[in-house]
């Protein structure tokens, strides 16, 4: 059985990234790094709780090329309220093994990883197993919308696990032959 983590440690509120007045520049919270990592973008001004999601090469540069776009309309910070930027990272392991492997990168060509033998996308990994474990509401990404198959000889389990009160993680188990669409 192969085991992966998806471990979002860091909740922004969007609304930090902007000035209370627009079109004025201010920085980004701290928690933006010059890293790579993995994010969802959570609208809980919906019932359904939008999200996007994805991944960076460099998470401040991400979100800085957001906050250029939000300046540059003029919105007001109250128009982020309740949505938050959940950040983190991705690790794995195969067959039980002590050891988690931390995903090897977080853009083109790093994006694939061996589970139990057989390679997977770690942002389509993410972006379905997101799908699956909130079925309400929409997550989106362009790119990876196609049916993930567990093409390998065991189950895989999936744990998406953020900050903030519990419950604060969940699971997905994709059988061995079953998909997520």
């Amino acid at each position: 059985m192969a085991e992966v983590q998806y471990q979002l440690n860091a909740a922004i509120p969007l609304n930090q990234l902007l000035p209370a007045n627009p079109g004025v520049p201010t920085a980004l919270p701290a928690a933006f790094v010059n890293q790579p990592g993995l994010y969802i973008i959570l609208n809980q001004n919906n019932p359904q709780e939008n999200r996007y999601m994805g991944i960076s090469d460099n998470l401040r540069n991400r979100f800085a090329g957001r906050q250029g776009v939000c300046f540059e309309l003029g919105f007001a910070p109250q128009v982020l309220n309740n949505i938050y930027a959940f950040l983190g990272t991705m690790r794995y392991r195969n067959n039980g093994a002590a050891n988690w492997t931390n995903a090897p990168g977080y853009a083109v060509p790093n994006l694939m990883i061996a589970l139990d033998g057989q390679n997977y996308d770690l942002e389509h990994l993410f972006i379905k197993a997101a799908q699956h474990a909130w079925p309400h509401g929409t997550i989106t990404n362009t790119q990876k919308t196609g049916v993930l198959r567990n093409t390998g000889g065991f189950p895989i389990d999936v744990a998406i696990s953020w900050v903030g009160p519990a419950p604060n993680q969940q699971q997905v188990r994709i059988p061995v032959g079953g998909q997520l669409a």
